[in-house]
């Protein structure tokens, strides 16, 4: 699977760092901090060291849904919820419990598609770029599951806080 983000290229995932193969689908929300109703993924498809896949299908249901369709910019809220699920997956894996972390930004949005529409299943595929102390990036795009199109890519700033009970108390001054 590549990815292909204006601007940067295609990238493709490195091979020889896998963490073991999953056996069955995992549900997001097993994995990540987020709780419906703002729990958007539904299953953790597929997940190694240098990659996660999950699934949306858009529902009657779906938050964000208006007049049969979720505008594509939720896309962004999809990929990040993503790199929650690979953090959650890693964490998992060491026994510990999903930690709350801060999407802050996006690079090289781009879209190809004004919207997902009500019965689409999406995948969401993220890819860890690089990461220095708490800041890391991914990069991430959402295909079509049938076709495989791709409709949305993005690269996603993302912190993830040492203690985010003293960061809260604290505020973000």
């Amino acid at each position: 699977m590549d990815f292909q983000v204006e601007g940067i290229g295609p990238i493709v995932p490195r091979k020889g760092l896998a963490m073991g193969k999953m056996k069955g689908l995992i549900a997001v929300e097993k994995v990540v901090p987020h709780r419906p109703p703002m729990c958007l993924l539904r299953h953790v498809l597929k997940h190694d060291a240098e990659s996660t896949t999950c699934d949306v299908l858009v529902g009657p249901n779906s938050l964000f849904l208006e007049k049969g369709r979720v505008d594509a910019w939720v896309g962004l809220e999809y990929m990040a919820q993503a790199v929650a699920a690979h953090v959650g997956m890693i964490a998992r894996k060491s026994g510990k419990v999903p930690q709350i972390g801060f999407w802050l930004g996006t690079r090289r949005a781009n879209f190809f598609t004004d919207g997902f529409r009500t019965g689409q299943t999406l995948h969401v595929t993220v890819r860890p770029v690089w990461g220095e102390g708490r800041l890391f990036c991914f990069d991430g795009v959402v295909r079509h599951a049938i076709n495989g199109r791709r409709l949305a890519a993005a690269r996603l700033n993302v912190y993830r806080p040492q203690n985010i009970k003293k960061l809260l108390k604290k505020g973000l001054k």
